[in-house]
């Protein structure tokens, strides 16, 4: 039973480190033409712009999210960082009724940890089955 247990327990960890990997690979995907600011201010001025997440990141940057009303350039959004938040853009979101809050961007550290913390967890409780199996098979 042991035996068993062992490896029902190495396919299950090598099952979720697959599905960590295709998941985290996944959510990376280019687009067809990357915009930039001047498009982003282009489309803002044309009301354009439904809604725009702002991150602030190291070293003074800041990380646009944006999504349009109508497709621009055949997209539906754009993602771009740039160094600067003019105050022109934060008035005409501002006018427009569109939320314009800058968030700071969490480090790499954060992200590392929340996404490896559960495999962690998950291989802690094995290893703890493990042992409690170890223990009672020595008890009986």
């Amino acid at each position: 039973m042991n035996g068993f247990f062992k490896q029902i327990s190495i396919w299950i960890i090598l099952l979720i480190i697959v599905l960590f990997l295709l998941s985290t690979f996944s959510q990376r995907s280019e687009p067809k033409e990357e915009l930039w600011s001047k498009h982003f201010e282009e489309q803002l001025f044309l009301k354009n712009i439904e809604t725009v997440q702002i991150r602030r990141l190291p070293e003074e940057q800041y990380k646009f999210n944006a999504k349009f009303i109508n497709p621009y350039q055949d997209q539906n959004q754009m993602e771009f960082e740039t160094d600067r938040f003019p105050d022109k853009w934060v008035e005409e979101l501002k006018r427009q009724g569109i939320a314009s809050d800058v968030r700071t961007e969490s480090t790499v550290w954060t992200m590392l940890l929340l996404n490896i913390l559960p495999i962690i967890l998950i291989i802690g409780v094995f290893w703890f089955m493990l042992v409690f199996m170890r223990l009672i098979k020595k008890l009986l």
